[in-house]
């Protein structure tokens, strides 16, 4: 049991040290290339002894390394690879043939920037180009799964290397002297050549089922290194021993340091965007460099010690991106007016304010600056460089906030789109690949101590730290082409304190903190700087600006004081919160105002309900039930003759005006209709007055049971006004017997008003029934001439 754990922890220890926290490179990203086009893709890149040559698309572009301009442009369709020779004087170019043009491989010349006329027979797919130490001969795939060594001069083919590869070849490297070539193809399968053309030993297969990507030759000659498609890496010797053998997952290159003791290999998966240098002796990981976005291929520029100073990357969008250990503009420590205190005078810095923003732009932009002093010489306080600390029980945190160029913010936004997705959007995701990045590559010992010796305490003492980096604006949801948005990003080193405060504290700061080793903030404005106190037990206070002129910053931090509040104290803060006091005023109104609205609303309905119905409306149903009205049939005694209209005209006063007739007519018109019947009494007797119950009305309330119509006939004559009373006859009912119960209770109603009725005719005086003859009941001529004689002699 012990020894197979032993063994299995030897075996793992490899991987172990692969999960540990790796060393940081000290490079960062720093600049970039801008091309004047609408690149989609950067395919390769070379780099010689003062151009940047990358292949964009379909154009060729070449640059200049000291300041990244463009020196000229090259269109090739469907460039498969290009190769720098040694010297640095000519790049190869394989592009794809036609039958107009078969030959496929040209030559330009770098000091010229003139392409070659003469050209040369290549595979149009070829993946790989070696040049000769001796820059007289160059070896590119053929069309056949041989190799060709070509002639520069006139693009010749000197020799041929065949009968190892059937499939394409996918990497050619030549040794440093020239004496061997080593080739190998998709299938695995790699082979030694000697200088003549020979095999130098039969050839040999990687692994099984694994492709060849990459082969390179060390510095010393003495060894090859292998890369599959699948992420293995083998260093063989010369003469086939093994050396070592490791797996990194998404290898797609490998080159070697001028040394030759560090193998940088390119890494491309979902985990890791970057370069692994790894110790050639062991392969074990040694340092690393984080990217943010895509790689496609890269060169490495290192001093003579073999450690890196530059890295050139192609992505994945129409631009280079560039990495350096550390980055001066130009200008720098020149004498000069310096408004910024950046140590570049002003006739020379593009920034003079030091708020990111260029001079050329400030002036559009706007700013706050006082009268008389001009926005490139007054900085945006928002944009300028803030440093926060914060004051925990058991930390102390230090925010420092920085805000990138605007051109640099554009770089970086576009790098980032496509580094996790293809699309024109910048996600969360990438936008936290992109903080991760900026504070793995920074070298984290370096800037602990920059901050610990700049901090100076009265008392507490810090201890061991740790950082984090999150973006806080201009990364994610910023639209594609935004070239003015400027990226926000907070660094936050966290210090434990190994012994406590002691309030009141002094906090000296000596020195503005200046980027550090592998920090993006060689590219962001430094100085001036804004400080502010924060802290959850401390009085915050701020200093807006502070000028990087030499001057000690100090602070005297008191601590916050919490008020032991009394009862009486705390009902007083609640009754004047002001949401209390808000929920108050809405419990008082709103009740009132509920009932303001029910007293309207009843008030409404009195003023319905005491509305004066209009006499055209009763006069249309008094013509409406006309028709139905028999006063034969209904009052057959009120007129029978001329007597008994004397008798009937004596219980009405005589002495009653015309006036008062007209009077009592309107009142009685005015008075509001009734559902069952309503009684009126009179001077000398009370009146019983009924209507015909419409069959319609019925229908539409079953509770009406008898619908009051009145008519008031009016005479001239004062002294007898004769009243017609309409009494409502009995309403046979036709409903069908979905209304039988209401036809009942209509029945008895009309029972019990004929009870009435017949109590009030005792009261008053009999009147004879008219006969059933035919004769006339009213001699109207004569009413109407006795009407007039009684009034001309009242």
């Amino acid at each position: 049991m012990k020894a197979g754990t032993f063994v299995c922890l030897i075996i793992l220890l490899p991987v172990f040290a692969f999960l540990g926290e790796s060393t940081p490179s000290g490079l960062s990203y720093l600049d970039s290339t801008w091309v004047d086009g609408d690149y989609e893709l950067t395919k390769f890149v070379e780099i010689s002894n003062s151009h940047i040559i990358a292949a964009h698309d379909d154009t060729l572009v070449v640059y200049n390394i000291s300041d990244n301009t463009i020196l000229k442009s090259f269109t090739f369709p469907e460039m498969s690879s290009i190769s720098v020779s040694a010297n640095g004087e000519f790049i190869a170019v394989n592009r794809a043939y036609s039958t107009e043009e078969p030959k496929s491989l040209q030559i330009i010349n770098l000091t010229s920037l003139e392409l070659l006329s003469t050209k040369g027979y290549s595979d149009s797919d070829s993946k790989d180009i070696s040049w000769h130490p001796d820059t007289d001969h160059l070896a590119a795939p053929g069309k056949d799964g041989d190799v060709k060594i070509l002639r520069r001069s006139d693009m010749s083919v000197k020799n041929t290397l065949g009968g190892v590869h059937n499939v394409e070849v996918t990497c050619i490297e030549y040794r440093s002297d020239g004496e061997y070539l080593i080739t190998g193809d998709e299938a695995g399968r790699y082979a030694i050549w000697n200088k003549d053309g020979s095999l130098f030993e039969s050839y040999r297969t990687l692994q099984e089922n694994e492709g060849i990507l990459d082969c390179k030759w060390s510095p010393d000659g003495e060894d090859f290194v292998l890369l599959g498609d699948n992420g293995i890496i083998v260093s063989r010797s010369l003469t086939g021993e093994l050396n070592g053998e490791t797996v990194i997952e998404g290898a797609m290159k490998i080159e070697f340091s001028q040394v030759g003791h560090i193998i940088h290999v390119g890494v491309d998966n979902n985990s890791f965007k970057g370069i692994k240098s790894l110790t050639f002796s062991s392969l074990q990981e040694e340092y690393e460099t984080n990217f943010f976005h895509r790689i496609n291929d890269f060169e490495i520029i290192d001093n003579e010690f073999g450690r890196m100073t530059s890295i050139y990357v192609a992505s994945n969008v129409g631009e280079v991106a560039i990495y350096h250990k550390e980055f001066y503009f130009d200008g720098y420590l020149e004498p000069g007016v310096d408004t910024d205190f950046d140590k570049i005078p002003d006739n020379i810095d593009d920034d003079d304010d030091g708020d990111g923003i260029i001079d050329q732009w400030d002036d559009n932009f706007g700013c706050d600056a006082p009268t008389g002093i001009t926005c490139s010489l007054y900085p945006d306080l928002l944009k300028i460089r803030n440093v926060e600390f914060e004051f925990l029980e058991n930390n102390l945190i230090i925010h420092d906030t920085i805000t990138l160029p605007t051109h640099i913010s554009s770089d970086i936004r576009n790098l980032s789109r496509n580094s996790m997705a293809k699309d024109q959007i910048i996600s969360s995701n990438e936008k936290k690949f992109f903080a991760n990045a900026v504070c793995n590559n920074m070298v984290k010992s370096e800037l602990f101590d920059a901050w610990e010796s700049s901090i100076v305490l009265s008392t507490g003492e810090l201890g061991d730290a740790t950082v984090d980096c999150r973006v806080a604006d201009g990364l994610e949801g910023v639209k594609d082409g935004d070239s003015v948005t400027q990226i926000k990003l907070i660094i936050s080193i966290n210090f434990e304190i190994k012994s406590d405060f002691v309030f009141p504290l002094n906090l000296t700061l000596s020195t503005q903190v200046g980027p550090t080793t592998g920090s993006i903030s060689w590219i962001s404005p430094n100085h001036p700087i804004s400080v502010k106190i924060t802290g959850k037990n401390v009085v915050e206070q701020e200093v807006p600006i502070w000028r990087n002129d030499g001057m000690n910053l100090v602070f005297e931090i008191e601590e916050y004081e919490e008020i032991q509040t009394t009862t009486t104290d705390q009902i007083l803060e609640f009754i004047t919160n002001p949401i209390v006091i808000v929920f108050v005023i809405i419990s008082i109104v709103l009740p009132l105002i509920i009932f303001k609205k029910r007293v309207s609303n009843y008030k409404l309905d009195l003023d319905n309900f005491s509305e004066p119905e209009e006499i055209e409306d009763e006069d249309d149903e008094i013509e409406e039930y006309i028709d139905d009205y028999d006063i034969e049939e209904d009052l057959p005694d009120a007129f029978s003759d001329r007597e008994d209209d004397d008798e009937f005209e004596e219980d009405i006063p005589r002495n009653t005006s015309i006036k008062e007739t007209n009077k009592e007519s309107v009142d009685q018109k005015t008075k509001k209709r009734k559902v069952s019947i309503k009684q009126e009494t009179n001077e000398h007797r009370p009146i019983t007055k009924t209507k015909r119950k419409k069959l319609s009305s019925v229908t539409e309330n079953v509770e009406d049971k008898v619908i009051v119509k009145k008519k008031t006939v009016k005479k001239i004559n004062e002294e007898k006004t004769v009243k017609k009373k309409t009494v409502k006859k009995k309403v046979k009912s036709e409903l069908d017997n979905t209304i039988e119960n209401q036809e009942d209770i209509s029945s008895e109603n009309e029972k019990g008003l004929e009870e009435k009725s017949e109590k009030k005719k005792e009261r008053r005086k009999p009147v004879r029934r008219k006969s059933n003859s035919s004769e006339k009941l009213i001699d109207e001529t004569s009413l109407q001439e006795n009407l007039l004689d009684e009034f001309t002699g009242e």
